[in-house]
């Protein structure tokens, strides 16, 4: 948790609720921007 919040992958909020499949998309999304380091996305939105 901490990881994710200091990368901006997640705001760390309530932490121990259950998560909706769209926050779990954007936090996906989110993460594989930082593999990326910038370079083009290595998947898209469909």
């Amino acid at each position: 948790m901490d990881w994710a919040k200091a990368n901006g992958v997640s705001d760390g909020i309530n932490p121990t609720v259950n998560i909706t499949h769209e926050q779990l998309v954007t936090m996906l999304y989110r993460y594989a921007g930082f593999l990326n380091h910038g370079r083009p996305s290595c998947f898209y939105l469909v």
